[in-house]
């Protein structure tokens, strides 16, 4: 009996160490950062060719989908603080890929929009993206897939608000 408690009190725990090695394995937020990392490294490997860091793929098509907009609504569109897409945006600026430019109703705000260069890189992303989708879902079956992309969702949305929390 004392044994059956000690492996509850284990399994229960909210301690990382003090959990079984296969309940570590198997945990949510172990599970989210490994296939986050892997991901990372593999999109940062397919963007490479394109002279892209992973996160400015992000950035672009975002500007791509909304259009001329601000730096502080693509933060939020991208769950980053603004300074973050401050300093991609004046990369891409540098390679002609975005251009910045003074609201028209208000003279405080900076305006960001892609280049006809971004728009093209957009179109190739789009491919890439493409590609990489159908590669990441050749082994699983359909409703495998379904379950990939809600349970993705879910998670991505749960960290979403704890980070606007916490900002």
């Amino acid at each position: 009996m004392e044994h059956a408690t000690q492996q509850k009190a284990i399994h229960t725990s909210p301690l990382p160490h003090q959990q079984s090695a296969n309940e570590s394995e198997t945990s949510l937020l172990n599970a989210a950062m490994s296939s986050a990392q892997a991901l990372r490294a593999l999109l940062g490997l397919k963007l490479a060719p394109l002279g892209l860091a992973a996160g400015q793929d992000r950035l672009l098509l975002a500007l791509e989908e909304h259009g001329r907009t601000s730096v502080t609504i693509l933060a939020d569109v991208l769950n980053v603080r603004p300074s973050t897409v401050s300093k991609m945006l004046d990369r891409l600026a540098e390679r002609s890929l975005t251009v910045r430019s003074g609201d028209d109703n208000d003279a405080r705000r900076t305006n960001v929009e892609l280049t006809d260069e971004g728009r093209a890189l957009c179109r190739k992303l789009r491919v890439l993206f493409e590609n990489l989708e159908v590669d990441l879902q050749s082994d699983a079956t359909d409703e495998e897939a379904k379950c990939m992309k809600e349970g993705a969702a879910l998670l991505n949305e749960a960290v979403g608000r704890r980070l606007r929390r916490l900002r």
